[in-house]
């Protein structure tokens, strides 16, 4: 039902995201369900003096609200990149998730604050079958709307829809309790309304901060999943022309914009040319695959030179006995007229010590058998897959 209805109200334009249009679809009947629910429900609430229903109409209307940001959120999030946002506009999606979680924070307050001040002045309700049966309807109402956005956020991957759907679904339990409540209080003058009512204000609460959290996260740039750096390990490793890779960048901005770079270690007697072939193919093989503009730096790594070889090789070990979890990239010696370099990088996954205590502490032993200069860059490495030399 969910795939008709979609396929009914959306045309299919290659000139138009099918993604921004699913989205916008599911938030215009957001607004207009919600609108019409909290009308029903506010006239219900007045009629029969009900706290817990007349909050619930105002959590309906502040559904609406947060349909229409979900409205605004998927178009401006669709906007090609420009001048001033040369990545995009995804993320003003995650901006949309946090305006609603917020809203869902400030009605379940206002609720919780209102359910004290019921429990210790409840009200006597009025009950009456037509009530507990528009309170039904309505239930089911949620309930098909969390069911398609549901579906919908599913189908096009959207966490926006998958919290509009979450509140659909604290709504259904809204109404469920509520009509435990007048029930109760019907049968065996029982005052529940209060109480219930914070209860729920509290589950909302939680819910919506865990909403709240993730879309902080995602707004200040979070870890890609291990699914994905898998994919990305195993496309690099499949390029038999490299030696190794290190320093993988990966950036988000919204939905399926995904840029990346990385430096990948290629034997230094290929020359300029071969070398600037290889990069080409891995950026187009990321693009293609994986659907990721990927920016390729190209590190020469010199085979043929025992010197160095045996020089790294002391040094790999130093780095190992002081910390097994370190490893070494971009080992190279710069040769001047008085002085030779050696320079090097220093992968740390994780650890208390800073860069300039494990930069000292290397520094002081690689000269026991090396008097001249050395270089060591800290590389704090937090994607945990990678490929040495």
């Amino acid at each position: 039902m969910h795939k008709k209805i979609l396929n009914l109200l959306i045309k299919q334009n290659k000139d138009q995201d099918y993604r921004m249009q699913a989205g916008l679809l599911s938030s215009i009947l957001g607004v207009i369900v919600n609108l019409a629910l909290f009308v029903i429900k506010y006239l219900i609430g007045i009629a029969t003096y009900s706290l817990a229903i007349t909050a619930d109409a105002f959590n309906n209307l502040f559904d609406s609200l947060s349909s229409l940001i979900s409205f605004f959120g998927f178009k401006i999030a669709a906007k090609p990149a420009d001048q001033k946002h040369p990545f995009g506009h995804g993320r003003f999606e995650k901006i949309a998730e946090l305006f609603v979680s917020l809203i869902i924070i400030a009605f379940a307050i206002l609720m919780a604050i209102s359910s004290v001040k019921n429990i210790f002045n409840p009200q006597t309700i009025k009950f009456s079958k037509l009530m507990v049966v528009l309170l039904i309807f309505t239930s089911l109402v949620k309930f098909w709307q969390f069911s398609f956005n549901s579906y919908v956020a599913d189908k096009i991957d959207s966490k926006l829809l998958k919290a509009t759907a979450k509140d659909s679904l604290n709504d259904v339990l809204i109404n469920l309790v509520i009509i435990v409540g007048l029930i109760s209080e019907h049968l065996f003058s029982l005052k529940l309304d209060g109480i219930l009512s914070l209860l729920l204000s509290v589950y909302i609460i939680v819910g919506a901060l865990s909403m709240l959290i993730l879309a902080i996260k995602e707004l200040l740039g979070h870890r890609i999943t291990d699914d994905q750096l898998k994919a990305m390990d195993d496309l690099l490793l499949s390029f038999n022309e490299i030696l190794g890779y290190h320093d993988l960048i990966v950036h988000q901005y919204g939905h399926n914009r995904i840029y990346a770079s990385v430096h990948i270690e290629i034997d230094a007697r290929k020359t300029l040319l071969a070398a600037h072939d290889i990069s080409e193919s891995i950026e187009f093989a990321f693009n293609k695959d994986l659907n990721v503009d990927l920016v390729v730096h190209l590190d020469p790594v010199v085979l043929d030179d025992e010197y160095l070889a045996d020089m790294q090789a002391l040094v790999k070990d130093i780095v190992y006995n002081f910390n097994s979890e370190y490893s070494i990239h971009d080992f190279r010696l710069i040769k001047h007229k008085n002085n030779n370099i050696i320079s090097f990088d220093i992968v740390v996954n994780d650890d208390n010590l800073s860069d300039v205590m494990i930069i000292q502490a290397k520094s002081k032993e690689i000269r026991k058998f090396y008097k001249k200069d050395v270089y060591i860059t800290i590389d704090r490495n937090y994607l945990q897959l990678r490929r040495d030399l």
